[in-house]
């Protein structure tokens, strides 16, 4: 798992998690994945890209 943070904030807020694997409500299956945040003084969105095992 890697995570990318914004050092220059004081609780050093994250804006990327890529996963191994990723498991969501609907679909159990492992695959790879990064979810993406994007702030303003609080958390504006969250977007999901899945990576194709293949």
């Amino acid at each position: 798992m890697k995570y990318t943070l914004d050092l220059t904030r004081q609780y050093y807020n994250l804006l990327q998690k890529e996963d191994s694997y990723t498991e969501t409500v609907t679909d159990k299956t492992p695959e790879s994945g990064i979810q993406s945040f994007y702030w303003d003084r609080n958390i504006v969105s969250m977007e999901v890209c899945r990576k194709d095992s293949s």
